[in-house]
């Protein structure tokens, strides 16, 4: 089966310490908007997309420190081993939107991870 990262995405209370850092390692951040308020920056390291977020953490499942995406090749298959662990929570199931199919889980620790698989042309 094969994985593939796309996006790694930080929250972080030293974004500016964090930003200077992963330009200086070729990540290019820039800022960008955010709806909810906060700051947040975008890059890319090679083909993994970087994000950096300055957001008030509320509660961990809202706004995770971690965050990463995921694309994948039968996220079906992968749903259905994921809920074989207790551990795991599921916020948003297997869905299937214009560009593909979607689901967001909380693994162990905490950290938010969207897997992804996009439709087949």
């Amino acid at each position: 089966m094969k994985i593939k990262f796309v996006t790694l995405a930080f929250n972080s209370g030293r974004i500016n310490e964090m930003v200077t850092f992963y330009n200086a390692l070729g990540a290019g951040l820039v800022e960008t908007p955010v709806r909810k308020g906060g700051m947040s920056y975008q890059g890319a390291l090679g083909d993994i997309k970087i994000n950096f977020f300055s957001i008030e953490k509320k509660s961990a499942f809202i706004s995770p420190n971690f965050s990463m995406k995921i694309e994948v090749e039968d996220l079906k298959l992968i749903m259905d081993n994921v809920r074989s662990f207790n551990s795991i929570q599921i916020l948003m199931d297997y869905q299937d939107f214009d560009w593909g199919f979607q689901s967001v889980i909380i693994d162990p620790d905490g950290h938010s991870i969207e897997l992804v698989e996009p439709h087949k042309d």
